[in-house]
């Protein structure tokens, strides 16, 4: 009677080593699920960063491809801050980089036609697209469009036409801006790095730009980048 009852207590639970194998066995399976889990989180971070890249890339061939073929002119600056005052001389124009030279800022110019009044052609509007680097080459590409130029400044150099930085920093400050705003600004591509010894615009013969950079997205752990390359060729160059 005794042996029977022990037989159907034994029978009723677990043994501390059959809980032990059962815990470790979770365990294996819990591991397992966890890895998984991991690289089903990293395939859609890899996945939607590359759609992300691939909707920058798409982005900035459409403005460049568009804006370059319709514009009349061309010119390439170390930086948006030197292009408007050169600090070597104080001459408009004194900045802009000449063949095989690259920088941060393209400035494309839009002329409309001749007048006996005046020699050469009044610019009608004007489009600037720079990298915002900081100190480690990367940052985020930006477009201004200035739409309509006055015709009290239509015969000046671009230089003296393009907006002030104060000026981009009131447009960039606006809440609710217009897109039929004379100055308009948008940011084309999230962070981007030059590749064109460091900058990405490269001035080609002083007759086409070549667009050499690494778009970048994620973060410092999982980082996700891509080349970019294409070249515009406005219709007159660099003059």
């Amino acid at each position: 009677m005794k042996s029977s009852l022990s037989s159907v207590d034994r029978s009723r639970g677990f043994t501390l080593l059959e809980a032990l194998i059962a815990l470790a066995i979770s365990g294996v399976a819990l591991s397992i699920c966890a890895g998984f889990l991991v690289d089903a989180a990293r395939v859609t971070f890899v996945s939607e960063e590359k759609l992300n890249i691939n909707g920058d890339i798409r982005n900035l061939t459409n403005e460049l491809l568009d804006l370059g073929r319709s514009a009349d002119r061309f010119y390439v600056y170390d930086s948006y801050s030197s292009a408007v005052y050169a600090p070597s001389s104080g001459v408009y124009g004194d900045a802009r980089l000449g063949d095989g030279q690259s920088g941060d800022f393209l400035v494309l110019v839009f002329e409309g036609a001749s007048t006996s009044s005046f020699s050469g052609y009044p610019v009608t509007e004007m489009v600037g697209i720079y990298r915002d680097a900081d100190s480690s080459n990367e940052g985020p590409v930006k477009m201004w469009h200035l739409q309509t130029v006055s015709s009290s400044e239509e015969y000046l150099t671009p230089e003296e036409i393009m907006p002030t930085l104060s000026e981009i920093a009131t447009v960039e400050a606006k809440s609710n801006p217009s897109p039929s705003d004379p100055l308009t600004l948008d940011t084309i591509v999230e962070l981007a790095e030059g590749q064109a010894n460091g900058n990405l615009f490269y001035n080609f013969k002083d007759r086409s730009v070549m667009v050499n950079g690494k778009i970048i997205h994620g973060n410092d752990a999982k980082m996700i980048t891509d080349t970019y390359n294409m070249t515009i060729k406005p219709r007159g160059g660099q003059n």
